[in-house]
């Protein structure tokens, strides 16, 4: 599995997918975010017992 992370245009607000790595199907969306970080937090704790990785969509660094 394999996380993309979001910005949304509208509420200016952060959310993540998790994806399969096999056909990148969506498995679960997460709630909203008001931070980056926190978002990506969420990501690292989820992830922890695996290898996987996340990929920024947002366009920031």
């Amino acid at each position: 599995m394999y996380f993309e992370i979001y910005k949304s245009a509208h509420n200016h607000q952060y959310w993540f997918v998790i994806k399969s790595l096999g056909n990148n199907k969506v498995l679960a969306t997460s709630e909203m975010y008001e931070r980056k970080e926190s978002a990506i937090h969420t990501v690292q704790l989820i992830g922890s017992s695996s290898d996987a990785r996340y990929y920024d969509q947002t366009g920031e660094s």
